[in-house]
């Protein structure tokens, strides 16, 4: 049984809405925060698989809280193929709906016998363990930790241990063998104290004891009565046995004498049965093979009758070839109409090029004109230079003109400038009254200076008066603070005999009365001499200016400057006066040369014009022009030539196919049509005719094999069906049919007989009386006697026990008249009420006993069969995951536990080992229980996250033995995100990712 998880889908569960994981794949990682999901993920698929819990369980049932729907769906791929499973919301545990993938629906029923009707409880048990099987190792005790792991590694939980405890707690509670409180135990203890007091009543009750012998005695006589009474109702029932079973004996006996008399009879099975077979299938084949004579004859003569024309069919490709010329021909001759028209256009184009050069050009003359592209270019370059000619003859007309204009208008405005010029004396004259103007300027510059100068010496000597003052000032305040300096310096530098400090103080004294007495500046004196030569100068350019003009210098400079204005412009004229004759002589020169080019370029045309056959006037005018159209003329003439001879190839290509299919036609038609088509019409149906001629024929011929074919293998058949009939004559050892009938009769009473002694068989052996008993019996020919000798001592041992029973009943009433008489019938009521009571709890003491000891003998059972797989793929997983630390798990030969053996051969308890060791041994366990004891049920693997406890070599190992499983799909549940590098990324699938978006916010 396969089961993998495709695809979940919630509609709601829990907080879960809207929630979809698509493709998953043999190991998948679901991670999510705390309170992600994770718990209601697993309980959802429980829930779709099994049912929802129901109200009065104590699981959880995740009604969404909110208005979703509540329930989903998974798509899961079973042996069967696909399904999609939906849960929702209806009865106590859901309404179901399964969709197989060939369309087959269901409801629980479909989903049961997909599970193999696997229950919730077995589930969640082998394939889905979480944190708090672990959580169990550590709060286990040392003495039960091996318990549970045997448990765990039996059903899956703790449910072996928590029942083997159960019945044990429960027995302590009811007796114990040196106990005191246990109910049994006390209850023993009171019966005592009561037989005690019991005994010492009966003392005075010797009469009472009488009647408990005699009932004693009575009950046991009564017991041994019953006995026999039972022993003669077997009697009466085993010979009631035998006398029905004594028919069947005799028969059998009679049987196996026939028998002995023909048991060596040899024969087929069924071989009656198989020879009217046989012989009923030899009629059809002699029936088919005389059918089969009858129609090869008949088509032999039909093959004979029409056999095709062979010459005809031999000319297939020849026919064909002419009658799909057809299309040709009728083309041909459209062309050769066109043909016709295109030579009437041509003539009608030659006529108009001819009229349009002026010139009758016979064709003989234009296939000689030079047509080059060489010549193209020629006359192209003629005509285009004519043209420039032409056009250059213009261009110096215009500028000739232009030039000796200009040149008249020039000499006009020079002759008008030489009338408004100053003469040379005037300018002379000018020039003399500028320079005097110039100089006063220069005069009066320079006495502005002098006076400048004075000025400036006035107030220097002022400033000089001012400064004298405050420099006198300051030296005597620096005279006075240095003497005191140096004062003390000396005076310091005596006493303490410092003399360097002494002489530089005295340095310091010569110093300040040198300074002293430096006599002041003499630049007194020399401001004064300044001042007297600057006013002599001042004296000398005072009488120059007023000996100068009085005319303004502005006026001069500008009378000049409006002159030589005018005799710029009068020389730039004359430049370009210059400048125009010399074009004038330039466009006179160009005259002479354009006369030379043109006489030159008018006898290459009239050289070209010879060689194209033109007249001088057209060659000298229109030389490319004619040559075009010459040139167009010459391709007319060439594609007349091109059609003519076109013309004559389709005439020929429409004589040869006329020609080909009339001599078809005389060789193959009775009759010749005139029209060429009505002759192909009738030659394409005559080669049809003989094709479906030769298609009949070879139709017929394949069918005469097929039907020679037939009938050998029919006629094969037959000799098989005889040869089968001699086989059972020979297997019967007879040569004729009668004397194998006879013998098959013989056979079939063989086998009635066989079937009658099965039958007989079958009746002795479902008889309560075995084959020993009946050897006894062969010498009761009566049983009738027998049955009425035991019926009458069945009937005197009831007599008897009527009247044991009726004294039984009379001591028993005396005993209870007895008992009813005072202090000893009390003490006897209590001893046999506490009596009562005791047999209660000892029947409830031996219920938990039994079922301990069965439970032990399952356990037994178990592991002595079905355990030492388990453990050996335990073992494998251990070594793995520990590294080869511990490579044995041994199971004592009593008692519910594991021993574990290390690598160096140690044994070990498991509550010896430490606590992540003993969670390895746990998961080792969990694994190989779902891989082994139950691997046809490949369900898909639930763990959430049991490896929390691991270090990460631990949890690298664990990983990488979940990667390494085969077979079942892996669903791991985790809140911890540094297992999440152990895994391929791939394979991670984040619950927050695949939360709706209403569910995020």
């Amino acid at each position: 049984m396969i089961l993998k998880i495709n695809e979940i889908h919630i509609y709601g569960y829990g907080k879960l809405e809207d929630f979809i994981v698509k493709n998953l794949d043999d190991l998948n990682i679901f991670y999510g925060e705390n309170e992600a999901g994770k718990s209601t993920i697993m309980s959802f698929i429980h829930s779709v698989l099994f049912g929802f819990p129901t109200r009065q369980q104590t699981e959880l049932r995740y009604e969404p809280k909110k208005l979703a729907k509540y329930g989903g769906q998974l798509i899961a791929t079973f042996p069967s193929g696909k399904a999609v499973i939906e849960r929702v919301k209806g009865k106590s545990t859901g309404d179901v709906k399964v969709l197989m993938e060939d369309g087959t629906q269901g409801g629980e029923e479909l989903l049961k016998e997909l599970l193999s009707n696997m229950d919730k409880n077995l589930f969640q048990s082998i394939f889905s363990f979480n944190l708090h099987g672990l959580q169990n190792i550590q709060q286990m005790k040392n003495g039960d930790l091996g318990k549970f792991l045997f448990s765990t590694g039996t059903l899956g939980t703790d449910r072996l241990l928590a029942t083997e405890t159960f019945l044990q707690k429960r027995l302590d509670s009811l007796y114990k063998q040196s106990g005191k409180k246990p109910l049994i135990n006390e209850k023993l203890a009171e019966i005592k104290l009561l037989s005690q007091d019991l005994k010492k009543a009966e003392q005075h009750n010797d009469q009472y004891w009488q009647y408990l012998e005699e009932k004693e005695t009575l009950e046991a006589k009564l017991a041994q009565l019953q006995l026999q009474t039972s022993e003669l109702q077997g009697h009466f029932t085993r010979m009631q046995e035998w006398k029905r079973l004594l028919p069947f004996i005799n028969e059998e006996n009679a049987l196996q004498d026939e028998w002995v008399q023909i048991a060596n009879t040899e024969f087929p099975n069924d071989g009656i049965s198989h020879l009217d077979d046989l012989k009923k299938m030899l009629i059809p084949y002699e029936n088919k093979l005389g059918s089969l004579t009858s129609r090869i004859k008949d088509l032999e003569n039909e093959i004979k009758n029409s056999e095709p024309n062979p010459e005809l069919l031999a000319h297939e490709v020849a026919i064909y070839t002419a009658v799909e010329n057809l299309p040709l021909y009728e083309q041909l001759k459209q062309e050769s109409n066109q043909l016709a028209l295109n030579l009437t256009e041509l003539h009608m184009q030659i006529s108009e090029l001819q009229q349009n050069l002026h010139i009758a050009l016979d064709e003989s003359m234009v296939k000689n004109s030079d047509t080059s592209v060489f010549m193209r270019e020629k006359t192209a370059d003629a005509q285009r230079k004519e043209q420039r000619l032409k056009e250059k003859k213009q261009e110096l007309d215009e500028q000739f003109q232009q030039t000796k204009q200009d040149l008249e208008e020039m000499e006009a405005q020079i002759g008008h400038y030489n009338e408004i010029l100053l003469s040379d004396m005037e300018r002379e004259e000018v020039f003399q009254q500028k320079s005097l103007a110039e100089n006063r300027s220069q005069y009066e510059k320079e006495l502005a200076e002098i006076q400048n100068q004075k000025r400036m010496i006035n107030n220097l000597q002022i400033q000089e008066t001012q400064q004298g003052k405050l420099n006198k000032r300051q030296s005597l305040l620096q005279l006075v603070v240095l003497t005191g300096i140096f004062a003390l310096l000396a005076g310091w530098g005596f006493v303490e005999k410092q003399w360097v400090v002494f002489a530089i103080a005295m340095a310091g004294f010569l110093y300040l009365f040198i300074f002293r007495n430096r006599k002041p500046s003499a630049r007194k004196g020399d401001f004064q001499t300044e001042l007297t030569t600057l006013k002599e100068k001042e004296t000398v350019l005072t009488n120059k200016l007023d000996s100068t003009l009085t005319k303004s210098l502005d006026s001069i400079v500008q009378q000049l400057a409006e002159d030589n204005q005018l005799r710029e412009k009068q020389n730039i004229l004359k430049i370009k006066w210059d400048q125009r004759n010399d074009q004038y002589e330039k466009i006179l020169l160009s005259y002479e040369l354009w006369e030379q080019e043109s006489r030159l370029h008018h006898l290459l045309l009239v050289d070209l014009g010879k060689e194209l056959g033109i007249p001088n006037d057209i060659a000298l005018t229109y030389v490319h022009d004619a040559f075009l159209l010459i040139e167009k003329l010459k391709g007319v003439f060439a594609e007349k030539r091109k059609v003519r001879d076109r013309e004559k190839l389709v005439l020929a290509e429409l004589l040869e196919i006329e020609v080909r299919i009339r001599d078809l036609a005389k060789q193959f038609l009775l009759t010749e049509p005139p029209q060429l088509q009505n002759v192909a019409y009738l030659l394409r149906q005559e080669l049809k005719k003989h094709q479906e001629m030769q298609i009949h024929y070879e139709s017929r011929r394949k069918k005469l094999a097929d039907l020679i074919d037939e009938y050998k293998q029919n006629l094969h058949e037959k000799e098989q069906l005889r040869q089968e009939i001699s086989r059972l004559f020979e297997q019967a050892k007879v040569e004729s049919e009668a004397d194998f009938r006879n013998k098959g009769a013989i056979a079939e009473r063989k086998r009635g007989i066989a079937d009658r002694l099965n039958e007989i068989q079958r009746q002795l052996a479902s008889s309560s009386i075995s084959l020993i008993d009946r050897e006894e019996l062969k010498s009761v020919n009566n049983p009738d006697q027998q049955l009425n000798l035991l019926l009458g001592q069945q009937e005197e041992c009831q007599q008897q026990l009527m009247n044991l029973q009726e004294q039984l009943a009379e001591v028993k009433y005396q005993i209870v008249l007895l008992e009813d008489g005072g202090t000893y019938a009390e003490l006897l009521h209590k001893f046999k009420h506490k009596q009562s009571e005791l047999n209660d709890d000892a029947k409830i003491w031996a219920r938990y006993a039994i079922a301990k000891d069965l439970l032990s003998k399952a356990v037994e059972q178990y592991k002595n069969q079905r355990l030492p797989k388990m453990i050996k793929k335990a073992e494998t997983f251990l070594r793995f995951l520990t590294e080869d630390r511990y490579i044995r798990i041994h199971t004592p030969k009593e008692g519910s536990s594991f021993v574990i053996e290390s690598r160096d051969h140690t044994l070990y308890e498991p509550n010896e080992l430490s606590q992540a060791t003993s969670e390895q041994i746990y998961v080792s366990l969990r694994l190989a229980l779902a891989t082994t004891l139950y691997e046809k049920y490949q369900f898909p693997i639930i763990i959430d996250d049991s490896f929390v406890n691991f270090d990460h070599i631990r949890t690298g190992k664990v990983i990488q033995l979940l990667n390494q499983l085969q077979g079942h799909q892996i669903l791991f549940f985790t809140c911890h995100r540094h297992l999440l590098p152990y895994f391929n990324k791939g394979k991670v699938i984040e619950i927050k990712e695949h939360l709706s978006t209403s569910m995020q916010f």
